[in-house]
């Protein structure tokens, strides 16, 4: 399984690109944290999808590269 990993500022929750990544790719398994640092409030995201989901891995590595 391949996974990709989201680090969401809870202020930026309506701009995040969690949803429409997980609406684009055959995302099987999702785990969240609420993630409390100082003033710093974020949700953090794990996505996992199946290693044989090429069209998603090559989506997702896209993806990753313009938003990490």
């Amino acid at each position: 399984m391949k996974y990709v990993f989201f680090r969401i500022p809870v202020a930026d929750w309506a701009k995040a690109e969690f949803n429409p990544f997980c609406t684009q790719n055959r995302v099987v398994s999702i785990d969240k944290q609420f993630v409390v640092a100082g003033a710093h409030v974020t949700w953090a995201f794990s996505t996992g999808f199946p290693r044989s989901c090429v069209e998603c891995w090559f989506r997702s590595a896209n993806f990753a590269n313009q938003h990490t």
